[in-house]
């Protein structure tokens, strides 16, 4: 929901200013295409966060159980660094920084997250599953 709050506004504002200046191109009182450009860039790409938040609350939340088979953390800018679990089934869930540090590959967990953004809302530690003993050969 924060994400949606804070990026909804910016979409809607920048795409209010790329439609002035795209028209003023048109009507000759505009500032250059290169301004649209740029406008055009920012407004795809503040839409792009915005309407993937909006998605994942529209859409609600799924659940996944497993075991995590990897986990890992990398840079995906120059400042923010993002925390990723893959779980048996091959599901790659983006984690917060907390919950990242309790979860070690192995574990069996539960994972609530939005599906479009596979960003976790909470994140329930289980117990293994009792391995099934072997038949006895005779």
């Amino acid at each position: 929901m924060r994400t949606a709050a804070v990026w909804s506004p910016l979409f809607v504002a920048a795409l209010g200013t790329f439609l002035y200046f795209t028209t003023g191109q048109f009507f000759d009182f505009g500032q250059g295409w290169f301004l649209v450009g740029v406008l055009g860039t920012v407004t795809f790409l503040l839409g792009f966060q915005s309407v993937g938040a909006l998605r994942d609350l529209t859409r609600g939340t799924s659940e996944v159980s497993g075991q995590v088979t990897r986990r890992w953390a990398r840079r995906d800018s120059l400042v923010i660094k993002s925390h990723y679990v893959r779980i048996d089934r091959g599901q790659i869930i983006r984690l917060d920084g907390i919950f990242h540090a309790d979860v070690e590959q192995g574990d069996h967990v539960k994972i609530v997250f939005y599906p479009s953004s596979m960003m976790a809302v909470t994140v329930e530690m289980l117990e293994p599953p009792e391995e099934s003993p072997e038949p006895a050969k005779t």
